[in-house]
């Protein structure tokens, strides 16, 4: 297979993007006109995201918006329909066509977050030429960024034994949790990538939603991190739950960088509606809208997520295995140094 070329694909995939995008909004035009009776607008619209709906007119972060779970609906997302659905489902807009699909390595029927999202919990790894692919992909797409924000969910830290939610099918390659102390637990080499990654210049915001301070004991300045869930290590910043507020400054943070950030690697998360999941989606629909010079979203992760069909890029696979081919296709250096990080 030809080595892919990153400008070429991204301008014809934008392009392409627009093409359908335009096709998508005369039929939700058309559907609107004539409707089927009885239907409601969400009914109407051709092939709209699973996801909440983005808030067009970002205000002071105060009230409902400021919520840990899914924020309001007041617009529709982007809709888009692309032409080769399984290609992309697979593989991201900038999939090649001719990679094979991912093996499936655990079934499962039951939802991998109920009551959030409808994606079941199997789980998917890309076949080893298929993974070389997309991580040269990836780290042409990671070189081209100027403003990279990493979005990590439980899935970056079941490696050190600390449990997810998302992780139920039977065989599942993700960790499981350790019985030992959580604070003594220690970062992954995916962890350890970003750190590097930042070190490098390439890295410029980090959205973290867990709790365990790993991402600072890998060596990730604090002052690039935004713990937007809360953490274990600080007092100030105690954990929020699913229908907690957001404290103030953190949800302003990051809807500065969900508007700055040009390419978002999701990594480990379900993107099952929380209200940070912004980050990912936006940057997502003004790629598809070829707005802002936007790279777009990587997804990377085991399962399937709501937002399969708008990423430019979707890798299946244990993360540290992807980002152990990341490190070695850019050449990064890995500190195995455990930083020290105490309860502040």
């Amino acid at each position: 297979m030809a080595a892919l070329n990153p400008a070429i694909l991204i301008q014809s995939a934008t392009t392409a993007a627009a093409s359908q995008q335009h096709e998508t909004q005369q039929l939700n035009a058309s559907a609107a006109a004539n409707p089927t009776p009885g239907a409601t607008a969400a009914t109407t619209a051709i092939e709209t995201s699973h996801a909440p709906a983005l808030e067009i007119n970002e205000t002071a972060a105060t009230g409902a918006a400021m919520t840990n779970g899914p924020p309001s609906a007041e617009a529709e997302p982007v809709s888009f329909r692309p032409r080769n659905t399984t290609s992309v489902e697979w593989n991201g807009l900038l999939g090649d066509p001719e990679w094979r699909c991912p093996v499936v390595v655990a079934k499962s029927d039951e939802c991998a977050r109920p009551k959030y999202s409808s994606v079941d919990a199997s789980e998917y790894v890309d076949r080893s030429e298929v993974l070389r692919e997309k991580v040269r992909l990836l780290a042409q797409l990671i070189r081209r960024s100027r403003n990279m924000v990493a979005y990590t969910g439980a899935g970056i830290s079941t490696s050190a034994g600390l449990g997810d939610y998302a992780s139920k099918a039977k065989g599942s390659l993700a960790g499981r949790e350790a019985n030992r102390n959580r604070l003594l637990a220690e970062p992954t080499l995916s962890h350890r990538v970003l750190a590097a990654l930042e070190k490098r210049g390439r890295l410029k915001e980090w959205v973290q939603q867990n709790h365990d301070g790993l991402a600072q004991k890998s060596g990730y300045p604090q002052e690039k991190l935004n713990e937007i869930h809360g953490s274990w290590f600080d007092r100030k910043n105690p954990v929020v739950l699913m229908d907690d507020a957001l404290k103030p400054h953190l949800y302003e943070r990051l809807l500065v960088w969900t508007d700055r950030s040009d390419l978002t690697l999701a990594l480990g998360t379900s993107l099952c509606g929380m209200n940070s999941d912004r980050v990912a989606r936006t940057v997502a629909e003004k790629y598809i809208q070829g707005t802002d010079d936007a790279l777009g979203l990587v997804i990377i992760g085991l399962q399937k997520t709501p937002y399969d069909r708008m990423c430019t890029l979707k890798i299946y696979g244990k993360l540290d295995d992807v980002m152990g081919e990341l490190k070695r296709e850019m050449g990064l250096k890995i500190s195995k140094e455990v930083f020290e990080l105490k309860v502040r």
